[in-house]
Formats: structure tokens, sequence, C-alpha cells
């Protein structure tokens, strides 16, 4: 950890900037306005670990700036020695023992909590399902299938019009929801990880495994394919 008198956010910004009595605290984490869900998560749980200690802030405190850059940023900056009231003596404060371990778990491992930043992925992932990956890949469906099912539709004598009242494949797959289709896309095992600048879904790979049977039974819970079934009671048994 560097002294808050020698920390600059950027090459470009002064060293130590305001904050005249805390110079000499040390800087622990910061956070900005573009910060990834990873920072955000272990800026909480620094948070949530000094709270436990002191929720005065006694001695330990957040400082938030506006910036030229970044629009705006926040630091944890953390106090070494506090001066007993009752001795007068100097003593190595709990939070500054504490800001040594998060600093040395840091150096090991950029995480400190999985199961929060677990569930700031999820969540994230659920959000960017709703705002675009959804949509894209309802598209992708189109895309395969429209040619295909007017193909299927040819040699079935409108099947999924007589049986199903089938129009045309956007305006069937207009009727489910967001929810329906990422259901959708986790039977088919569709995968999806978290990157730096947010959510990745294969959405290529998983419709391309798709096949007719896969849209039509999502589409119709009654769907049988005239075109692989056969009537049992058709059926003969050769003597």
């Amino acid at each position: 950890m560097e002294k808050y008198k020698d920390y600059q956010p950027t090459g470009f910004d002064p060293k130590g900037l305001f904050l005249d009595d805390q110079q000499d605290w040390y800087v622990l984490y910061g956070r900005n306005r573009d910060s990834g869900i990873l920072t955000e998560s272990n800026w909480q749980t620094i948070v949530n670990e000094m709270t436990d200690i002191s929720e005065e802030e006694e001695n330990w405190d957040i400082h938030r700036f506006n910036h030229w850059a970044c629009g705006w940023f926040e630091i944890i900056i953390v106090e070494k020695w506090a001066k007993s009231k009752r001795s007068g003596a100097c003593y190595i404060t709990q939070n500054f023992e504490l800001a040594e371990e998060i600093e040395d778990q840091l150096d090991n491992y950029p995480v400190l909590d999985e199961m929060d930043l677990s569930e700031r992925e999820y969540e994230d992932m659920l959000e960017s399902w709703d705002l675009w990956a959804c949509s894209d890949f309802k598209s992708a469906i189109l895309d395969k299938f429209e040619d295909e099912i007017l193909e299927f539709e040819s040699k079935t004598e409108n099947y999924l019009y007589e049986r199903h009242g089938f129009q045309d494949l956007e305006s069937e797959m207009d009727l489910f929801d967001k929810d329906d289709y990422f259901e959708l896309f986790r039977d088919l095992d569709g995968y999806w990880e978290t990157h730096s600048d947010g959510p990745y879904f294969d959405l290529e790979y998983t419709v391309e495994k798709m096949n007719l049977d896969d849209l039509f039974n999502f589409l119709f819970s009654d769907f049988v394919n005239p075109l692989t079934f056969v009537d049992p009671n058709q059926i003969t048994l050769e003597v």
C-alpha cells in the first residue's frame, strides 16, 4: 500500500490532492465509474470487513472524487497509527492490520469472495440476456430455420398450419417471453461466461446444433413430426 500523499489516480494527476489531514493514511483499494464486476465485488467485500471492525469509519475512510477521465472514482484509505485515549500510547489499528491481510490476499488471488462474485456474475448475465442476448438468440433461430420451415410445410402439405394454426416463424416466436428463451438456451446446453467487458453467450454454436424437432418441441407442446412418426398400428411383422 502507498500513502495517500504519494497516490495519484493517473500519471496526469497531482499526488495527494486534498485530504490534508489524511496524507499519511494508506490507500487500500479503489473503484471508478467503469469498474467491472470483480472490482465491485472486492470493493463491497472490503467495505463489509472494514465495517465489521469499525462501523464509524474511525480508522478507515471512503473518499469520492470527480475525475476528468472516468467521471468519478472512489478510494478506501486506512489509518496505520492511532493513539490510545486512555494511555496516550500509539498502536497499529485493526483496520490497518486487516488492510494488510486483504492486500496479501489480492496479491495471491484476485477474488476476495467467490460466492459474492458468482452471484454478481449471474445477475449480470440475466440482465444482459434481457437487454440483448435473448434478441440475438431469437434472430439467430429465425435466420437458421425460416427457410427450413417453408421446406417442411411444403413436404407435409402445410402440416403446421393445419394442426397448429402456424402462420410464420417470427409471429409464433413472439408468443414466448425472455424467460422461455433462456430456458430453451439452457435446455440446449447453451454456454456463457463472464469476460472483462461483460457476459459472453455462445449463441452461434447453440443455434447451430439445434434441429427442427428442437424448435417445434419448443413452439408446440404436443408436436409430432409427421416425417419421422411411425404409427404402431400400421407396423406389420414379417413371419
